[in-house]
């Protein structure tokens, strides 16, 4: 559905349609992320081990920092620096939607950075792919 949008944004654009995505994101978006939110069940009786919680915490916290840290040394615009930590350390494109909310960065910046968390989740997964086989 991104990439289809992304197509028919480089060959249809107007004023007009600008103006339609925004309505309909700001309408579509919560209540896509609200409907994702309803699947994750967790099973009653699971006990996730003290050493999980941790490793997920302090890995959450190196990748939120090292893409915080890279983007300052590149002076990187502060909005997008905020969407690309949160969406890589956090959730990916659930966390940029919901944090563009907040942060109020332009339509490029938004786009861009589900863009490149896009490529580096491809990225991550080919290395991880990788090491595995």
């Amino acid at each position: 559905a991104l990439f289809l949008g992304m197509v028919i944004g480089l060959f249809y654009r107007s004023e007009k349609k600008d103006i339609l995505s925004q309505k309909a994101l700001s309408v579509t978006l919560p209540i896509g992320i609200v409907l994702y939110g309803t699947n994750a069940i967790f099973p009653q009786g699971v006990q996730i081990p003290l050493m999980f919680i941790a490793v997920t915490l302090l890995s959450t916290l190196f990748l939120g920092t090292s893409v915080f840290l890279l983007c300052r040394y590149m002076n990187i615009d502060r909005k997008f620096t905020t969407l690309l930590m949160c969406g890589n350390a956090i959730c990916g494109a659930s966390a940029i939607a919901i944090i563009s909310s907040v942060v109020h960065p332009k339509k490029e910046e938004f786009s861009a950075s589900i863009i490149v968390l896009s490529l580096d989740l491809q990225v991550y997964l080919f290395i991880l792919l990788s090491i595995i086989f």
